[in-house]
């Protein structure tokens, strides 16, 4: 007897579920209009540029850099009526282009590792202020050496 499983097959579930069917027809659109502009770009412009959207006329343009973006501009004028002319652009009235924002670092703090200081360092720092005239470098170094001291003991 062979074992029931719940396991469905994707493609089945891509056919059945509306949402799915929606997201999938949509990519697939999306990569009908990228390689519908990708052709029309200068090799070197096309990899550093993406389809945002295309609706109400509208084609929406993501540049990698400022630099694309602006020969983006530059070539609207000559570009826009070939895409016009294409039946996946109907419609086509205007290009915005948008300068994609850089991705955002990492907003963990990172911790960077240092080796301990000796003792004898930490003492050296704490001399040094006891000979210093001046109160605020000698405050300065003698936390110095408080902190360093803590360094690794927490």
């Amino acid at each position: 007897m062979k074992p029931e499983t719940n396991i469905k097959n994707v493609t089945d579930l891509m056919r059945q579920c509306q949402e799915v069917k929606s997201l999938t027809e949509k990519a697939r659109q999306s990569d009908e209009l990228q390689r519908a502009l990708q052709r029309l770009l200068p090799s070197m412009l096309a990899d550093y540029c993406q389809v945002r959207s295309f609706e109400q006329g509208v084609l929406a343009l993501n540049a990698a850099s400022g630099s694309a973006a602006t020969q983006l501009r530059f070539l609207t004028p000559q570009i826009l009526p070939k895409l016009q002319k294409m039946s996946i652009f109907q419609g086509l009235t205007s290009i915005t282009i948008r300068t994609q924002a850089a991705e955002a670092p990492d907003s963990r703090r990172q911790v960077r590792m240092t080796p301990p200081v000796s003792d004898a360092n930490r003492k050296l720092l704490s001399d040094t202020a006891d000979g210093i005239s001046d109160p605020g470098l000698a405050e300065s170094l003698r936390r110095l050496a408080m902190t360093l001291g803590k360094n690794g003991k927490d």
